[in-house]
């Protein structure tokens, strides 16, 4: 068994992910939006910003 990482793969794995996370959590995604006007990052929390995701749930 190799150990290779497959660059390509992945990004095609996590871009499958994010797209299914913007389907299932769109009232999330209208609130980050709406955060974002108010909120540094859209985040109530700075050390928030660095969580995985392009929104927090």
């Amino acid at each position: 068994m190799s150990n290779t990482l497959i660059r390509s793969r992945l990004i095609h794995l996590l871009t499958e992910e994010e797209s299914l996370f913007h389907k299932t959590h769109p009232k999330s995604h209208e609130l980050y939006q709406r955060a974002r006007k108010s909120l540094h990052g859209g985040v109530p929390m700075l050390w928030m910003v660095r969580w995985a995701g392009s929104f927090p749930v």
